[in-house]
């Protein structure tokens, strides 16, 4: 079983009719079990919780205490208040009423009626939240992204499984890494490391993608990314 190690002072559930919000640094479950397991040290005492998935998303008695299938649009606008910082982000974190309504304004805006959606529905989500990213994490799909917007500035990561739709808040705490690639979309630990934020080889800074003069050193036979570079390995090497 894959333990997820959470080290972090308050982790809360936060209960939004049929959506779950967790505030939590990382999230993985037992593929064959399908178990949700935390481990959670605070002030110096560990506590271990595991509980399955589905009693996450529905109630005892194993229905849905919202049968309204809006938690793609709930998901949606809960991760929107949270990137804009809505003023009544909190409420609609917990699922008050405002959440609902924007669920539906939402649904309106789309063109969707109110149903349980599927990927065809979320590319007209896309369509009516065009200043966001919407990406859609499968469980059943190993983890995989099935589902990827247009390229913008804003993301937004839902989570599918058991047919329900959550809010990934941290991708790098979902991955379990300190940081997470949005070109690859790979977590990874370490920025001089990644590939993707091309690293100089010779003075090891992260550049940014654009097309730059190389400039050649005669001192030591090799080139690098631009003045910066090369004025670092000038430091370097008179030290």
């Amino acid at each position: 079983m894959y333990i997820a190690l959470v080290t972090c002072s308050n982790v809360a559930f936060y209960k939004t009719h049929d959506l779950y919000v967790a505030d939590l640094y990382s999230v993985s479950t037992d593929r064959e079990t399908n178990v949700l397991s935390f481990k959670i040290v605070t002030n110096g005492r560990t506590d271990i919780a595991i509980v399955s998935i589905s009693e996450l998303s529905v109630g005892s008695n194993g229905k849905d205490k919202n049968n309204d299938e809006i938690c793609c649009a709930r998901a949606l606008v809960t991760a929107k208040a949270n990137i804009v910082k809505h003023p009544k982000s909190e409420d609609i974190r917990k699922g008050r009423l405002i959440q609902k309504q924007l669920a539906i304004e939402l649904h309106d805006k789309a063109n969707i009626p109110l149903k349980t959606c599927n990927l065809e529905d979320i590319t007209q989500f896309q369509r009516a939240m065009n200043a966001y990213q919407i990406h859609v994490v499968s469980q059943q799909h190993f983890n995989g992204i099935i589902f990827q917007g247009p390229e913008a500035e804003r993301k937004i990561y839902l989570y599918h499984h058991n047919e329900h739709y959550d809010v990934i808040t941290s991708m790098p705490g979902f991955s379990n890494r300190s940081y997470y690639c949005n070109i690859c979309q790979k977590g990874y630990q370490n920025k001089e490391e990644h590939k993707c934020n091309n690293i100089c080889t010779s003075c090891h800074k992260i550049n940014e993608i654009e097309n730059k003069e190389w400039i050649y050193c005669k001192d030591c036979n090799r080139f690098f990314q631009g003045d910066v570079c090369i004025q670092l390995h000038a430091k370097k090497t008179s030290q």
